[in-house]
């Protein structure tokens, strides 16, 4: 039974078992009454939807029942079940991120699916499908919370839902080696151009540029992909990024500050320092309020892959692991002055047990070492030097 919620302007309105809200028209049209179940997600759309019903209650049921007949005899993933499904994730509260890397997702299976009826297809139909689709683990995460979101709104019944079979292979820790060598992150950089098109969807070459930039931070500072959102939007995060010094061939040219977000230390500051390469790149990216979403940089990184023919899978977050294998090797530990002792040397002088005694205690510098791994990060429609200088200044 409805949980009815009570009355509105143009009826009533109830709560499916899900919690989402149904709102009802309720009127009388040439003495019959008339209940109109409405796809909307908000008061504000509903008054919308009474209005153009007021306007012309004849031509409304016309095209009401227009509506119904064509989700009847065919329901396919279209852009209106996505975006229903992406308003109800963002009731329940689900993060940006995860809201429009699950969109993306769907985006891929609609490509895939056409119009095809969701009610008529076969688990093999899925899975052939599913092989050519990146991420399929997630892909059909997605797939299957979007097929049980139109069950709970009864445009799919239980045993018609084709996702009910569909498994979700269980996460599995690679025992293969992680990280690229120096050349593999520089063939790549150079090779993340802006393609033609990629799927249905053309970017453009500031968003080519944003990927560059994102990933010469991941590759020269380590930095999670969470860490580049948080510098890429800026002081709106909480980020201050301080230029340090303005020369071309700085050691260190800026530093950067963000909060963390772990719960071990949550509201707590971490500084990196960057060179001036990566400086510039942080600029761009704030001055565009944002970093790439995943879903691009893991087109991008497939669409090089494709360009060097890499057997190995390009991922971003491996290039944290590059960066502790490289420093091991290839690092070099430079300062502001490039002078200076490290911390588990003056921990040693002080007689600390651990160096994070003396940093939690003692060490408030504002603009700390890096580390230097000698990248020869190059690629042709980076920006000249020369005027980015100028942005910075």
């Amino acid at each position: 039974m409805p949980n009815w919620k009570g009355r509105w302007s143009g009826g009533r309105k109830y709560e499916t078992e899900t919690g989402d809200t149904v709102w009802l028209i309720e009127r009388r049209v040439n003495g019959r009454q008339q209940t109109l179940k409405l796809r909307v997600t908000s008061d504000r759309a509903a008054d919308g939807e009474l209005a153009l019903f007021e306007r012309d209650p004849l031509a409304y049921l016309a095209d009401h029942a227009k509506r119904r007949n064509v989700q009847v005899t065919n329901l396919a993933l279209t852009e209106d079940l996505i975006a229903d499904f992406k308003a109800n994730l963002e009731r329940l509260g689900r993060s940006k991120k995860y809201v429009v890397d699950t969109e993306n997702y769907l985006e891929s299976w609609r490509e895939r699916l056409g119009r095809a009826d969701l009610r008529r297809l076969t688990l093999h139909d899925l899975q052939s499908h599913l092989k050519h689709l990146d991420a399929p683990r997630k892909c059909v995460i997605a797939l299957k919370s979007c097929l049980t979101y139109a069950v709970s709104q009864g445009l799919i019944e239980p045993d018609e839902n084709p996702g009910r079979f569909l498994k979700v292979e269980a996460s599995q820790r690679s025992e293969r080696p992680k990280g690229y060598d120096k050349a593999t992150i520089e063939a790549t950089y150079a090779a993340l151009n802006k393609p033609a098109q990629l799927g249905r969807r053309s970017y453009s070459a500031e968003v080519a540029q944003a990927v560059r930039d994102a990933y010469r931070l991941a590759a020269e500072t380590g930095a999670h992909y969470t860490e580049i959102e948080r510098i890429a939007k800026g002081e709106t995060a909480g980020t201050s990024t301080r230029l340090v010094d303005g020369k071309a061939d700085a050691q260190i040219a800026a530093a950067v500050s963000f909060v963390h977000k772990t719960s071990a230390r949550r509201g707590v500051s971490h500084v990196i320092s960057l060179s001036p390469a990566a400086y510039r790149a942080v600029l761009r990216l704030q001055a565009r309020g944002s970093a790439p979403v995943e879903s691009h940089m893991r087109e991008y990184l497939g669409a090089a892959r494709a360009a060097l023919k890499a057997k190995k899978r390009l991922r971003l977050g491996e290039l944290r692991h590059s960066f502790t294998s490289l420093a091991k090797v290839h690092g070099r530990w430079v300062s502001v002055a490039n002078a200076g002792v490290s911390l588990e040397q003056i921990a040693t002088v002080l007689g600390h047990s651990s160096p994070a005694t003396t940093k939690k205690h003692y060490d408030h510098s504002d603009t700390p070492p890096r580390i230097d791994l000698g990248f020869n990060l190059v690629h042709k429609d980076d920006p000249p030097m020369k005027d980015l200088e100028q942005v910075a200044a």
